[in-house]
């Protein structure tokens, strides 16, 4: 298992903080301080599909339950980010998936910033979770707006 850094925390943060703390497979409202609200990934973290790690289109906050079916379930999960995203926008990220990007230590410090900012405008502070007034509407209530 690789080793978790500083930009994984804060990039798993802003996007159950952007999907509001809900599961976006089942819907379930889960809140900030749940731990059974997990960043799912399309694409893991293996060195192929590295540089789409922190790629916002190629996440997703889901329950412990529905993360599990579709980490089971390959096929599933991939047909599952194709409808969330659209054609377009889901074969673009298959190509950011399949290019090669190196990472430098400096680059996590940057990346793990500009989530950390990211969760603070909308409210988020880890520890805390959102503001009272904050809610972020699901990915699906954002394309249908």
């Amino acid at each position: 298992m690789m080793k978790k850094t500083a930009a994984d925390t804060a990039f798993s943060d802003f996007i159950r903080a952007r999907d509001g703390y809900t599961c976006q497979k089942c819907f379930v409202f889960l809140g900030p301080k749940a731990f059974n609200l997990h960043c799912s990934h399309l694409w893991k973290r293996g060195n192929s599909t590295y540089c789409v790690r922190f790629d916002e289109a190629n996440a997703m906050a889901a329950c412990k339950t529905c993360h599990d079916d579709l980490e089971h379930h390959p096929e599933a999960h991939r047909s599952f980010f194709l409808k969330r995203l659209g054609q377009e926008r889901y074969d673009a990220l298959y190509q950011r998936a399949h290019a090669i990007v190196k990472r430098s230590s400096f680059d996590l410090k940057a990346i793990a910033s500009t989530f950390r900012a990211k969760s603070a405008a909308l409210g988020f502070y880890r520890g805390r979770g959102p503001a009272l007034s904050t809610f972020v509407p699901s990915f699906s209530e954002q394309e249908n707006a």
